[in-house]
């Protein structure tokens, strides 16, 4: 199964590997000794298909500082240099934080005390760190010049983010085995398959309001007629942990996880029925007990469950995690969606 992309398939090097380019000049200098920061430039949203498919990032810059640096300078090392960040969508200023972490990484500092500009090329970003992982549907990738200390500068001409794109997935789940992209069959004897489906990031939900807050966290490959009508049975694990006040107006444990339908991959909502209801319903909640990284089992869905008769052609089966009321969060580490698919439909 493929999806329509805005970015086709960069190669590093190649004409058009850039995903985004600015020739607009950008200077940043420091007037005191706290970091300075300023946004240059940043790509558009990206899609489903760039973040599942991108292998390695890298930024290049036409950049130079100051041009000087006094001798007898306590401030030993280069103090101008550039940062990636990722912001949470085309209106942030700011990078998006992951838990109590900022979404920024060093690409690579100036020359120091050169006043001519250099070709720059920081850091390549693959699938080793976290950069990549880190990146959602939606987000934006931006440059950010920083600085520090009275006198540090950090003038940039042109830059631009070269990226290298697969064209296929990398990590998520398109296909139940790495064998086949078919749900295979087997001999008389086993009389299913089970398919442990992993997350492949973190996923943390902090509510800020008695409105529920919630990210679908990870999906099924989408759901042909053959596998819908076998599906018998699935079941949520994660590695997770919740926090909250117990007391009060919302008094009750508001840290939990929902298994969902949704329309397609694409889908960050659940599909609603013609009745209006949606297609959702609650797998287990953090436990109250623990406010630390735990194992945590969910509920068991069975074949006689309306979920499976809910299921369309092209839909998928999604992990949803949720809290509601200010001060609640959801932090889940990891998760594993576990699918029993019969070896035989109803009608074989």
């Amino acid at each position: 199964m493929s999806w329509p992309s805005a970015y086709p398939v960069f190669e590093v090097g190649s004409k058009d590997s850039a995903l985004v380019r600015s020739n607009e000049q950008c200077d940043l200098v420091s007037e005191g000794n706290d970091y300075s920061y300023k946004l240059w430039f940043k790509s558009q949203p990206v899609d489903r298909n760039f973040c599942y498919r991108v292998a390695q990032l890298q930024l290049v810059t036409d950049s130079h500082d100051q041009g000087w640096i006094s001798k007898e300078s306590v401030y030993l090392g280069s103090w101008s240099w550039f940062e990636i960040v990722i912001l949470a969508d085309a209106n942030a200023t700011e990078p998006r934080f992951k838990g109590k972490r900022e979404l920024k990484w060093r690409s690579h500092n100036n020359r120091i005390g050169v006043k001519e500009k250099s070709r720059h090329f920081g850091i390549v970003f693959d699938r080793r760190g976290d950069l990549l992982d880190d990146l959602e549907i939606g987000n934006v990738i931006g440059v950010r010049l920083v600085t520090r200390f009275h006198g540090w500068a950090n003038y940039a001409h042109s830059g631009r983010i070269d990226v290298k794109v697969l064209d296929q997935d990398l990590f998520s789940p398109q296909s139940w085995t790495l064998a086949s992209p078919e749900t295979p069959g087997f001999s008389s004897d086993i009389k299913s398959g089970v398919y442990t489906l992993l997350s492949t990031n973190e996923c943390n939900v902090i509510a800020e309001s008695d409105t529920t807050a919630s990210q679908i966290w990870f999906t099924t490959p989408v759901l042909d007629k053959d596998v819908i009508q076998r599906i018998e049975e699935i079941q949520l694990f994660t590695y997770s942990y919740g926090v909250g006040k117990k007391e009060g107006p919302t008094k009750g444990f508001w840290s939990w996880f929902d298994i969902v339908v949704l329309d397609s991959p694409e889908a960050t909502t659940p599909r609603v029925k013609k009745d209006g209801s949606s297609l959702v319903w609650p797998s287990h909640q953090n436990d109250p007990a623990h406010t630390e990284y735990g194992y945590r089992d969910g509920s068991v869905f069975r074949r006689e469950h309306p979920l499976f008769s809910s299921l369309e052609v092209g839909n998928v089966i999604a992990v949803r995690v949720s809290a509601q009321f200010k001060g609640w969060a959801s932090h889940s580490r990891s998760g594993r969606l576990v699918v029993r698919i019969a070896n035989k439909g109803p009608s074989s």
